[in-house]
């Protein structure tokens, strides 16, 4: 028997599906596709996922008129939306859930309501799992050390697994093809040609990124086991001992490094959870080289093309949200408008890797909170760029590109088309990194 009967306009189908795997992995039985009536007389709970698209459905209306009726009816709000009047207030005893931030991996107050509610009205337990859903979540939470090496390659997409211990915890990103670039009519899109011509770009095989960017316990946990010195410590000698506070740029000087600095506040422990920031592309490089080391598997930087790739997760929009962004789904200037929308507030620093909602891939805060250093070499435009994804390298270029702009940056700079780039010595409290892990030796 069905537990929950999902009622949605067709249009809204990206939303039906999140909703739907994560109800599943709950232990609930939905439905979504075919012999409507019968569905939905026969389910526990009618669920009804508002969106402006639904609020004009007489297929949507009906539904929820029915689920009414029968006292079944439960509603959501995903998108911001007048839900009709005769389906709320204190004479109908309806309410609503407001899901609207919510993403798959983010458990927001709307979505655990919600999810109660739910498991309620079909007298599940939280923590209950059919056979399929446990099968879902099992796969979703492989990690090596109980997995042997050779089975890693057979990981489905989605799969969150670490190569030991305290190392990054990366995600396994599937094939597939996308659109790299932005349209002509893109809000802000960069008019000097950086950002064109739109390419199909092919991505042929399986490969894991990390969830979060690099934070500064894992880079310390680099430094203290190889004793690198970071490219700020190699640039100034004071005569005595090579000294990484006095060497960044112009104002800037004196006033931190990677270890402690004014965009990184809290306490040690909330500190260690924030992305590691005032490292170069070679120091990220060189922290990828250790891991591959201590692992004996590949370790690098995404290429650029990756970078749009994992960050877009399926989308085509400006964001990966959607068409505009709020500062509860970023950490970016929100001072600044786009879409005709005010985004919010504007933090002026950097906040914990795991502190907003990842994005479809289960990839945390690639827009935003801090640029990250891929492996290309920065070429204007996407003429030289490999239709399968493969990096830009040429002795020809004096910058390496970083993607996914930062807490400082309006909207506009932390597109997913967006592109930056830098001298690979740089160190800004603005760029941090990602790393990526081949699936196949």
């Amino acid at each position: 028997m069905t537990d929950v009967f999902l009622s949605y306009r067709k249009s809204d189908i990206r939303y039906v599906q999140r909703v739907s795997a994560a109800l599943e992995a709950a232990g609930l039985a939905t439905w979504w596709d075919e012999g409507i009536w019968r569905a939905l007389k026969s389910a526990k709970t009618v669920l009804v996922l508002w969106t402006p698209a639904a609020v004009s459905s007489s297929f949507v209306i009906e539904e929820a008129e029915r689920g009414a009726k029968s006292k079944k009816l439960v509603q959501a709000l995903v998108e911001p939306c007048e839900i009709p009047t005769q389906f709320i207030g204190r004479k109908t005893g309806q309410q609503f859930y407001d899901i609207v931030d919510w993403r798959p991996g983010f458990e927001s107050d709307g979505w655990t309501k919600l999810l109660d509610r739910l498991q309620d009205k079909c007298a599940r337990k939280r923590g209950f799992f059919s056979q399929k859903s446990r099968r879902q979540v099992d796969e979703r939470h492989w990690r090596t050390g109980i997995l042997r090496a050779d089975f890693l390659s057979e990981a489905p997409s989605g799969a969150i697994f670490a190569d030991g211990e305290g190392l990054p915890e990366m995600v396994v990103v599937p094939a597939g093809s996308f659109l790299m670039g932005s349209p002509k009519d893109e809000e802000s899109r960069r008019q000097d040609g950086r950002e064109d011509p739109q390419r199909l770009v092919s991505i042929s095989k399986t490969f894991a990124v990390s969830r979060f960017a690099m934070t500064t316990a894992q880079f310390a946990n680099f430094v203290e086991k190889t004793g690198h010195r970071t490219d700020g410590v190699k640039t100034h000698w004071d005569g005595e001992k090579w000294d990484e506070a006095k060497t960044l740029w112009g104002q800037d000087a004196q006033r931190g490094t990677w270890r402690e600095n004014p965009f990184q506040k809290g306490s040690p422990a909330e500190r260690a959870k924030l992305p590691a920031i005032l490292v170069s592309w070679d120091d990220a490089a060189a922290y990828c080289g250790w891991l591959s080391t201590k692992t004996g598997q590949n370790y690098r930087l995404l290429s650029e093309a990756e970078w749009e790739y994992c960050c877009r997760s399926g989308t085509n929009t400006p964001f990966y949200f959607g068409d505009t962004l709020s500062t509860l789904q970023a950490n970016y200037n929100g001072s600044y408008k786009y879409g005709g929308k005010r985004g919010g507030r504007n933090r002026e620093a950097t906040v914990a890797v795991d502190a907003l909602p990842p994005n479809d891939f289960g990839l945390y805060q690639m827009h935003g909170n801090v640029w990250e250093w891929v492996q290309d070499c920065y070429v204007h435009g996407y003429d030289a760029k490999a239709l399968d994804g493969a990096p830009v390298i040429t002795t020809e270029a004096d910058y390496r590109c970083m993607r996914g702009g930062s807490w400082s940056d309006p909207p506009r700079g932390v597109r997913s088309a967006c592109r930056g780039w830098a001298e690979p010595e740089l160190r800004a409290y603005s760029v941090g990194f990602r790393i990526a892990r081949d699936m196949v030796r």
